[in-house]
């Protein structure tokens, strides 16, 4: 292969590739451009001695710059498309999909895994995110950026465009256009972002089409999910099984990452309940309970982080970051001596916190016992240039 480009002809992304091959007394020089859109896949090859591919290549290009589909929102027909719609059996939406090129989305668990559903057709893609919110009070701007957070897209983001506020029913919420480069292709994204009666939805939708194709695209695919009231919903017609604890993880994710949004505003009242929901729903991340530990440390208040901490499981608690964590919250509540104590069985055990030695440290020499916690430092020390040889 002599080269490996991406090519856009008439609004369709594809891939230039140059290759060369000896044919018996020949070396042929090929020129392929290779495209899939809505399901079918196209090849174009010219070819040319080598020693004439310059001059040839020009008129290759213009044989190329004349290809166009007859009809382009012609989509292939697939097997597994679908004979019902898709009713949740969460959430209360559903998605119009009976006898539509929509198919389901190959990979999805890989590609979006904290969607509860996705749909394709060709180069274009839907998929609905539904997270529930309980009783926490979450701004709008922050479950934007926690949902905006699954497909890896920072808030605020100056490609954000478009952005209007919307309304569904009793859901609220805002709706933005994007576009990105990924892989050298281009995609165009709309969002729907809304929330109301506990739950939470992102609708994603995004195409690969050219200009005059995206609008009617993204159009279809916002208008194929209907939300429902609790009493209309059918979870039994729902197609395929559902993953409660996945439901669990996107729950926490979402609400872990709107904390995280408040937490960079310096709101840490509003981010530590949602840390604490976070940490509710999926109780395997620890990573939710030290969010909640650091918002109690800047809001100054420890003795509601050890109240939280004795509620913990056994195993939890057992985990040296969580000791740690506990013994830090002591030192301030008048109870050194405990810290003192539990820092030092905690380092024997070999923990390595650079952030909690020197807690330690401090506590030792407020105790004025200037030469244990020398000698703290540099055990710690020699043991870390023992590791790093």
């Amino acid at each position: 292969m002599v080269s490996e480009v991406p090519c856009t002809v008439k609004g369709l992304n594809g891939l230039l590739v140059e290759t060369e091959a000896q044919i018996g007394a020949y070396q042929i020089h090929y020129r392929h451009w290779y495209c899939f859109t809505n399901g079918y896949a196209y090849q174009l090859v010219g070819f040319s001695s080598s020693d004439e591919q310059q001059r040839v290549a020009g008129e290759l290009q213009k044989m190329l710059s004349r290809f166009e589909l007859i009809d382009p929102n012609r989509v292939a027909a697939f097997s597994n498309g679908f004979t019902t719609n898709y009713y949740s059996a969460r959430h209360h939406f559903m998605v119009m999909l009976t006898n539509s090129a929509w198919h389901v989305f190959p990979g999805l668990d890989l590609k979006m895994p904290l969607a509860e559903m996705g749909f394709s057709q060709g180069d274009s893609c839907l998929v609905v995110v539904p997270a529930s919110l309980g009783d926490e009070k979450i701004s709008t701007e922050a479950l934007v950026s926690a949902f905006l957070a699954t497909l890896d897209i920072p808030n605020p983001n100056e490609n954000l465009t478009d952005e209007k506020m919307v309304t569904d029913g009793d859901l609220r919420g805002k709706q933005f256009d994007y576009s990105r480069d990924l892989n050298g292709l281009t995609f165009h994204y709309r969002f729907k972002i809304l929330q109301g009666g506990g739950e939470g939805f992102l609708l994603a939708a995004w195409t690969q089409r050219r200009a005059s194709d995206i609008e009617p695209v993204l159009t279809d695919a916002m208008a194929r999910v209907r939300f429902l009231s609790p009493t209309n919903s059918f979870p039994l017609l729902s197609i395929g099984g559902f993953d409660e604890q996945q439901g669990g993880k996107t729950d926490a994710y979402i609400l872990n990452q709107a904390g995280l949004y408040d937490g960079k505003q310096g709101d840490y009242e509003l981010a530590l309940p949602l840390f604490l929901a976070a940490a509710k729903a999926n109780d395997q991340k620890t990573i939710y309970i030290f969010n909640a530990l650091d918002a109690w440390q800047h809001l100054d208040r420890p003795r509601e982080a050890r109240a939280f901490l004795d509620t913990l499981p056994a195993t939890r608690l057992a985990l040296p970051e969580v000791r740690a964590s506990q013994v830090f919250f002591q030192a301030p509540a008048s109870l050194v001596d405990q810290a003192v104590t539990n820092y030092a069985s905690l380092f024997a055990t070999g923990y390595r916190s650079d952030s909690h030695l020197a807690e330690y440290a401090d506590l030792l020499v407020e105790q004025k016992q200037y030469d244990t916690a020398l000698t703290v430092v540099q055990t710690y020390l020699k043991a870390g240039d023992s590791m790093a040889a």
